[in-house]
C-alpha cells in the first residue's frame, strides 16, 4: 500500500526509545510514524525473546494427513495462530494443501501433478510462507 509521507527517518541500529515533542516546534507525520515505528521495532523485539523464532499457542498451522477423499499425499492445515519472528499470523479456518486460494499452481493447472504419496519412515519439508 502506497503512502505519502514527509520522511522515514527510523533506524533501529540507533536504538531509540521514544520521539518527544519540543516547544515552538512544527510537529510532522514523520515524527508520529517514528514514534509508531518505535513502539512496533520494540514489541517486535519482546515478542521474539518471550516466544523464540517462532510458537503457536493453540496449533495453528498444525499439518496433518488430508480428509478423507481427497488427493492422496494431501495435507491439511489446522486453523489458528502462530508467532514467526515477532509477526502474528492467523489462520482463520483450516485450509487443504491442494486448494489455497492463493497457491498459483493446483488441479486445474496442465502442468500440475498430484505430489506422491512419501513412502513410510520418510520425512517431508513443509514452510510456512
Amino acid at each position: 500500500m502506497a503512502s505519502d509521507r514527509a520522511r522515514i527517518s527510523f533506524d533501529s541500529s540507533r536504538h531509540w526509545r521514544g520521539v518527544v515533542n519540543q516547544q515552538g516546534r512544527v510537529t510532522l507525520e514523520a515524527d508520529t510514524n517514528e514514534a509508531t515505528a518505535i513502539a512496533v521495532a520494540e514489541r517486535r523485539a519482546e515478542l521474539i525473546e518471550l516466544v523464540g523464532p517462532c510458537g503457536t499457542p493453540d496449533d495453528g498451522y498444525k499439518v496433518l494427513p488430508g480428509p478423507s477423499g481427497s488427493t492422496a499425499g494431501d495435507l491439511s492445515i489446522q486453523a489458528g495462530t502462530m508467532y514467526v519472528g515477532g509477526e502474528r499470523m492467523v489462520l482463520e479456518a483450516a485450509v487443504d494443501y491442494e486448494t489455497q486460494q492463493d497457491w498459483i499452481d493446483g488441479a486445474g493447472d496442465q502442468l500440475w501433478s498430484a505430489p506422491a504419496v512419501p513412502a513410510a519412515g520418510t520425512n517431508e519439508v513443509i514452510y510456512l510462507l
